[in-house]
C-alpha cells in the first residue's frame, strides 16, 4: 500500500469514527430531550416540614381523588395516609402501590394493611433502592419530593413536598415511570383476614 493510499484510509477511518461520535451525541441528546417537559404550565405548590402540615396536605389530596391513586414509596409507615387510601378505595378509587423491597422486613410498614385491604401491591427489588416518593392522583396531579410517608417526615425531619397540577405531559412522564417500576417489581399477594 502506497503512502497516499495509507493516508486516504486513515482519513476515511477518522471520518467514520467522527460520524459515529456525532451519531452517538445526537442519540444522547434525543434521550435527554425525551425527559424534558416543555409547555403546559404546571401549577406548583410546596410544603416544608417540620414547619408545615405536609402529611395533612397529602391526606387532603388523597381524599379528593375520584378515580385513581398510584403510589411509589421508599418508606411507608404513615397511618393517616394509609387511612386516606383506604377511604379512597371505599369510594371506588383504584389504588396501586409500589414499595421498596425493604418494606417487607420493616415492622412499622403498612405493607400488611395494604395486603389485607387487597390493594394491588408490588415490592421493587430490581434496583438497590426504590427511592421514589410519588403519588399520582387521577392522572391530573403529582405529589413528590424528599418526603417519605412516615411520622418522622411529618414531625421531625426537614423534608420538602411538591404538588404539581395542570401539566398532562408531566403527569404522563410520572405514569410512564410508575409503569416501568411496576413491571420491574414483584407482585405481592393479598392476605385474607383471619376470623377468630
Amino acid at each position: 500500500m502506497g503512502k497516499i493510499a495509507g493516508r486516504v484510509l486513515l482519513i476515511a477511518i477518522v471520518l467514520v469514527v467522527g460520524l459515529l461520535l456525532v451519531f452517538v451525541a445526537i442519540e444522547k441528546a434525543r434521550g435527554a430531550a425525551a425527559n424534558r417537559i416543555v409547555g403546559g404550565q404546571a401549577e406548583v405548590e410546596v410544603c416544608f416540614t417540620p414547619e408545615m402540615p405536609c402529611e395533612g396536605r397529602i391526606v387532603e389530596l388523597v381524599d379528593q381523588a375520584q378515580k385513581e391513586a398510584l403510589v411509589m414509596a421508599y418508606t411507608f409507615t404513615s397511618k393517616p395516609v394509609l387511612d386516606a387510601l383506604l377511604r379512597a378505595q371505599g369510594r371506588g378509587v383504584r389504588i396501586e402501590v409500589i414499595l421498596d423491597a425493604s418494606q417487607a422486613s420493616n415492622r412499622s410498614s403498612v405493607l400488611l394493611a395494604l395486603q389485607m385491604a387487597r390493594i394491588p401491591l408490588w415490592l421493587d427489588q430490581s434496583v438497590r433502592i426504590m427511592h421514589n416518593k410519588v403519588l399520582i392522583l387521577d392522572r391530573e396531579r403529582v405529589v413528590t419530593g424528599s418526603y417519605n410517608l412516615t411520622k418522622s417526615a411529618a414531625e421531625s425531619n426537614a423534608e420538602n413536598l411538591i404538588v404539581l397540577t395542570g401539566s398532562d405531559q408531566l403527569v404522563a412522564a410520572y405514569v410512564r415511570n410508575f409503569d416501568r417500576r411496576k413491571k420491574a417489581a414483584d407482585r405481592v399477594e393479598a392476605k385474607k383476614a383471619v376470623k377468630r
